[in-house]
């Protein structure tokens, strides 16, 4: 049975919800992520196995290359789309996850942030109390 992919991602959104207890703030989330890749396809997919790897690089390089996406979006937005298609697969509707083979960007070094001098006075107080 193929069931359309917005159906599907409903039952997915609804487990999350109801059975991983996830926050209503991660459902949107999750419902924004796959209507952007839907949306990048005009919506012109319907069932979960028109969702290949091609399709996934194609629209996840395109933000990035467009200058839409830091590197954190691409990440994020690829973790979306994957805790959908890794539920598909659990649940029988694809054989394997398409996003595994696509690499993530790697998110550039930063240096921590620095501590204030009041802060710094509040940590040396501390360890010697």
């Amino acid at each position: 049975m193929n069931m359309k992919i917005q159906d599907l991602h409903g039952l997915f959104c609804q487990e999350c919800l109801l059975i991983k207890n996830y926050s209503p703030a991660t459902i949107r989330w999750y419902k924004y992520t796959l209507d952007g890749f839907l949306k990048h396809f005009d919506y012109q997919l319907e069932s979960v196995s028109d969702i290949t790897t091609e399709k996934l690089r194609e629209y996840l390089y395109a933000k990035r290359l467009k200058g839409a996406w830091t590197p954190d979006s691409f990440i994020c937005n690829y973790k979306g789309i994957k805790a959908f298609l890794k539920w598909c697969v659990k649940n029988s509707h694809l054989f394997e996850n398409p996003i595994e083979p696509i690499d993530k960007p790697r998110l550039p070094k930063k240096l921590p942030k620095r501590i204030t001098r009041q802060e710094a006075l509040m940590v040396i107080d501390y360890a010697f109390n």
